[in-house]
């Protein structure tokens, strides 16, 4: 079972804008979902956490400012993945520019 096909999909369209992706859920996700989440993103911490949306703000941005992605990078996107796409990445972020 792949960890529900939009998120791979959402994922994958952010890839095309993003140098880094880090993914945070507070749910507890099998390795195996892990791991396939791991080919488009370079940050996996997916374990219930308690915090909901909050929480996982914090702890990506908490992994962002360990790994001095916060340095070199201008800008920091806090996308939640219930959002879904009408729309390219690429066109949102050409139009935001």
């Amino acid at each position: 079972m792949i960890y529900c096909y939009y998120v791979i999909y959402y994922l994958s369209a952010l890839r095309e804008v993003c140098d880094k992706i880090i993914f945070v859920s507070d749910s507890d996700l099998p390795e195996n979902e892990k791991n396939k989440l791991s080919f488009f993103c370079d940050f996996v911490q997916a374990y219930h956490h308690g915090q909901y949306d909050w929480g996982s703000y914090k702890f990506g941005y908490i992994i962002a400012k360990q790994n001095n992605l916060l340095q070199n990078n201008l800008k920091l996107y806090l996308i939640l993945r219930r959002l879904w796409l009408s729309w390219t990445f690429a066109t949102f972020f050409r139009n935001k520019t």
